[in-house]
């Protein structure tokens, strides 16, 4: 069975060079781990409809590598598809994403969004970390004042009994306490969720060095966690911990 890979780019100008090299390394990665076939598919979410960059290409001493993958722009998908009907939490991935273009910088209409957004994850009623990893993701992207993120908990809070586990999640993230922070933190405990996962308990050292650590630093750790074939392959260039 093949597998897909789907990483969201946003950046342009010379920041998609580095997000279409990153999708070549992230595909040979898997094929050589995997050893099986490896659909390739970069989901652009800019609003540039000619914008659409579909290939790697290398050369050197006279060795050529070209690496074509599929590309899909959001701007098309939320144009042509009733995203509010499907049932996946991919959908809601490119409404939140829909949502930030149409409101182009303007605090009342990502306000806006959110809430509705917000209202549609209590409406869908997803497995508990689906619902955590989507107000993570809704959080990244739909960032607000601390004021609208307070007016927006007790909106939301006010819908229904349904509604106050969602809001319960959302306060453990640490929304309130500053969107950048929140951030952050996610971001560490994803990855302390995918060492124990992988490598079993980890050691309170590491869980607090990660905890810790600024966002650049915990990517470059998620980026090694790819290949890593113990603990300490992730902190492979880094002071270890004790």
């Amino acid at each position: 069975m093949g597998q897909e890979h789907e990483p969201l780019a946003s950046r342009m100008d010379g920041g998609w060079k580095q997000i279409v090299e990153d999708l070549f390394v992230y595909h040979y990665r898997l094929a050589d781990r995997h050893r099986q076939p490896i659909a390739s598919l970069a989901v652009l979410v800019d609003d540039q409809p000619g914008f659409r960059p579909d290939h790697y290409e290398t050369r050197f001493a006279g060795t050529r590598l070209r690496f074509e993958f599929e590309v899909v722009k959001l701007i098309d998908v939320c144009r042509t598809t009733d995203l509010a009907s499907d049932p996946s939490p991919f959908a809601v991935v490119c409404l939140v994403q829909w949502r930030k273009l149409q409101a182009r910088g303007d605090l009342e209409r990502l306000y806006a969004g959110k809430s509705d957004l917000m209202r549609e994850l209590v409406r869908r009623q997803f497995p508990g970390e689906t619902t955590r990893v989507l107000l993570r993701f809704l959080d990244y992207i739909l960032r607000l004042p601390r004021e609208l993120e307070q007016r927006l908990c007790e909106k939301i809070a006010a819908m229904e009994d349904s509604a106050v586990e969602y809001i319960t999640s959302w306060e453990q993230m640490g929304i309130e306490k500053g969107i950048e922070k929140g951030i952050e933190r996610g971001a560490a405990r994803v990855l302390l969720e995918q060492l124990t996962q992988k490598f079993g308990n980890v050691s309170k050292e590491i869980q607090d060095r990660v905890s810790e650590a600024d966002s650049e630093t915990v990517l470059r750790w998620a980026k090694r966690f790819l290949d890593a074939e113990c603990v300490e392959d992730v902190f492979d260039g880094d002071d270890q911990p004790e």
